[in-house]
């Protein structure tokens, strides 16, 4: 029996690929499903965010292991297996924890420390379990790896700087802007995880109204009732094709939506932040 991880990371991948492999919370039963139907998988648990997708599974045969859990991610993603699988990672045994405890202390994000990946590891660890595929294994690996984490911020100073890519692009904004972001008009494009840390994160910062665009209206509302009330009164989401009108309206914009250019803005939009 071996512990292995297989899976893509932000460093050195195609972004296309990282991207055609992100898992969304929906897709993640059916994902689970089809691991647990594999025969010589005994476990599994999926990592998906917008920086990696890890498929960390124990399995019967170390080398038919790596093959079925190549095969599924090539599956998922719509790519050959010869064409992924040069920019995989495989790691087994002790690689293993170390490498997810590393990825949940936050030392391998984009952001030193990131606070977000904790809680997506500790989430892909229950969502395994409601699915029955995480065993006492890999519970026990994620268990222990979600405490290291929280040891790492609260014994550290790890956690005292900007902690996310949502905290950086807003510290950014209120940087760039010389009255901060305290009444401006704000426009948020993409209501996914990043566009709903920086909208969060706008509650302590007063503006005078923020717009979410999304693709699905249904997300968009979501993200805004989850928001404070005082800024919920000041909010309101749009569909996507109304971006550009919105551009033209805002005084700063982020954007965090997958796409395969930039909405064009209106050609009275200036100095955007």
């Amino acid at each position: 029996m071996s512990v292995i991880v297989v899976g893509l990371e932000q460093r050195g991948s195609p972004i296309e690929l990282l991207e055609r492999l992100t898992l969304s919370e929906s897709d993640l039963p059916k994902a689970l499903g089809r691991l647990r139907d594999r025969s010589n998988l005994s476990e599994a648990v999926i990592l998906s965010t917008c920086m990696r997708t890890e498929v960390y599974a124990v399995v019967e045969r170390f080398h038919e292991g790596v093959d079925d859990l190549q095969d599924f991610l090539s599956t998922i993603s719509g790519s050959p297996t010869d064409v992924l699988a040069p920019h995989l990672t495989v790691r087994f045994d002790d690689d293993v924890a170390s490498h997810l405890f590393t990825v949940a202390a936050g030392l391998d994000s984009a952001v030193l420390g990131e606070s977000e990946i904790l809680g997506q590891v500790r989430r892909a660890w229950e969502r395994a379990q409601d699915e029955r595929v995480a065993g006492p294994v890999l519970s026990s690996l994620f268990r222990h790896a979600v405490e290291t984490g929280k040891r790492v911020r609260s014994e550290t100073a790890i956690a005292r700087g900007i902690t996310s890519l949502s905290h950086g692009a807003v510290a950014l904004a209120v940087d760039r802007r010389s009255s901060g972001l305290a009444d401006a008009r704000v426009l948020v494009v993409g209501a996914g995880v990043m566009g709903g840390g920086v909208a969060r994160l706008l509650a302590d910062h007063s503006v005078a109204e923020l717009v979410v665009a999304n693709r699905t209206a249904i997300r968009g509302h979501d993200l805004v009732e989850g928001l404070p009330a005082a800024l919920q009164s000041r909010s309101r989401v749009v569909p996507l094709d109304q971006v550009a009108t919105e551009v033209a309206q805002a005084d700063v914009v982020f954007t965090s939506v997958t796409s395969d250019h930039r909405p064009e803005p209106a050609r009275r939009c200036r100095h955007k932040t």
